[in-house]
């Protein structure tokens, strides 16, 4: 509940505002009481005060219930274009409720967004009518402003360690995080500008080819690159590879050391994908992971 108001004083009421109506009219209810006998000693009030204090409590009722009446939310990208008209909203509204709203229409991640009135950032944790003034007519205008974040982020279903490097790694580099073996040749892949290597476990190699093994989601459009460590290894998940659209490239193969059978280099596969979540299939393979490279169109 609100705070109760003292009519000696301002009105200070900060209501729930799925009470916002209900809190108006106590308040009403409360002053309507003063054109009754009044206790000077516990209202010390003029002609003027009761005055005021009456305004007070109608702009108090008045917004009360401007809150909880329905309104037209716009929110618009920084470049102006509308993204999500919601002709229902209203300002009791918690912050939160909007920006998933948004998100589930644009398919953005809720935490890579804020959403702004002019240069006010409409907090998490608050509502709509903390943040803004109802207004007296048409609709309310809201920014969206996409919060930096990596162009690809990566997961194991495993659990296991794994992670986007910011660079293709360099001749001795470890190409796992759990096995010493190296990289003695990046192959076609030293010189693919804009291009991110992705560090794994060699222990996810038991995944079978049915089962995603690793889970890739990107806020911007590239081309994932597969390496695998030999024509053996691909055939064991040739089943995948063409179900999910992976195309041979011509692209040279690196060239790892390992165990029992390397040095190892194998055909490299392709795929370009846009913005969204790519599911990378189980290796399937007892000698090791096939290596991951993501290239983008632009310099990040």
């Amino acid at each position: 509940m609100g705070q109760s108001c003292c009519p000696g004083t301002a009105v200070h009421c900060v209501a729930e505002a799925d009470i916002a109506v209900e809190a108006c009219e106590a308040h009403q209810e409360e002053f309507a009481s003063l054109s009754g006998p009044c206790d000077t000693r516990r209202f010390p009030l003029s002609d003027s005060g009761s005055s005021s204090i009456a305004s007070s409590v109608d702009e108090f009722a008045l917004r009360g219930w401007k809150l909880v009446q329905p309104v037209t939310l716009v929110v618009r990208s920084l470049g102006g274009e509308e993204v999500f008209r919601d002709a229902t909203g209203c300002f009791h509204m918690p912050v939160e409720q909007l920006i998933k709203s948004v998100c589930a229409t644009i398919g953005a991640d809720p935490d890579r967004v804020n959403l702004f009135s002019g240069a006010t950032l409409l907090q998490t944790g608050t509502r709509l009518g903390e943040s803004l003034d109802p207004p007296s007519t048409g609709s309310i205008e809201i920014t969206l402003v996409r919060v930096p974040g990596p162009p690809v982020t990566v997961t194991a279903r495993s659990g296991r360690p794994i992670q986007v490097l910011d660079t293709v790694p360099t001749i001795g580099s470890f190409c796992h995080f759990d096995r010493n073996y190296v990289f003695r040749d990046l192959g076609g892949f030293a010189n693919l500008p804009n291009t991110r290597y992705i560090l794994t476990s060699n222990e996810d190699r038991k995944m079978p080819a049915h089962a995603v093994m690793w889970t890739l989601k990107f806020r911007v459009p590239a081309t994932v690159h597969i390496n695998f460590r030999s024509d053996r290894h691909e055939a064991r998940v040739a089943s995948w590879l063409k179900k999910d659209g992976w195309t041979r490239s011509n692209i040279h193969s690196t060239l790892s050391t390992g165990i029992p059978h390397g040095p190892y280099s194998g055909p490299v596969f392709s795929k370009r994908v846009d913005d969204g979540v790519l599911e990378l299939k189980g290796s399937n393979f007892h000698e090791g992971t096939y290596f991951v490279f993501v290239e983008f169109p632009y310099e990040l």
